[in-house]
């Protein structure tokens, strides 16, 4: 059974694959990494099939949101020109760093953290972080109140987001949001994080999306010529 408060997805293998470059030290892409992160973001882009209505009462057992999150370091100014519509974009800039791709459960109106531990202190990437996150219902659509703190190597870049990001974001059932911030204004970096939801009303719902999740993630690594370990 999937615990809501442990149960933690990293996108470890793909984050591997796209080794992207952080505000330090940018450097070339490689083709292999532009078409991790590409297929990557083909993924996130992809509904997971819905599900069939079965007999009888809805299950009633659970009141709690999946919720899966990619978390990207870009410049500012790549932010501000990306949306949903371009998304794929992405995989040929220069600058893009993907950050972490947790996966959590959490009751409605209860708040729930999501902590991912740093690289290695020599690498000058963007790494770490702290992410907590309250889900409330409104007008059939999810809010989602977050605070992100941020680690990094550089000691600056450290003081400037010591103080937590604070933020909102609307989602819809199984389709992906994009939100915006800005965590580095002298660097003019920022954070691009795309979002899906899905409310959790029993175990069929959590088996149902934990066999998207997986079906996607196998295609994802088979299209970017990797093999599930």
């Amino acid at each position: 059974m999937l615990r809501a408060d442990s149960w933690l997805m990293r996108g470890t293998l793909l984050l591997g694959l796209v080794g992207c470059s952080g505000a330090e030290a940018p450097r070339q892409p490689t083709a292999d990494s532009r078409r991790a992160l590409s297929e990557f973001l083909t993924a996130m882009s992809t509904r997971c099939p819905e599900r069939q209505a079965g007999s009888g009462q809805p299950s009633t057992e659970r009141d709690q949101l999946f919720v899966e999150v990619a978390i990207l370091d870009v410049p500012s100014a790549v932010a501000a020109a990306t949306s949903l519509a371009n998304l794929q974009d992405l995989s040929q800039s220069l600058r893009v760093q993907l950050v972490g791709v947790p996966h959590v459960i959490v009751d409605f109106e209860h708040e729930a953290e999501i902590v991912t531990a740093p690289n290695d202190a020599a690498d000058q990437r963007l790494s770490g972080m702290r992410l907590s996150m309250l889900p409330h219902r409104a007008d059939g659509v999810v809010v989602l109140d977050m605070k992100l703190a941020l680690n990094s190597p550089s000691s600056n870049v450290v003081a400037a987001s010591s103080v937590p990001l604070t933020f909102s974001a609307t989602a819809r059932q199984n389709e992906l949001t994009l939100a915006r911030v800005e965590w580095d204004a002298a660097s003019r970096r920022s954070l691009l994080l795309l979002f899906k939801t899905f409310e959790v009303r029993g175990e069929q719902d959590l088996r149902a999306i934990f066999e998207c999740k997986m079906q996607q993630r196998a295609e994802a690594l088979r299209r970017a010529g990797a093999s599930p370990p």
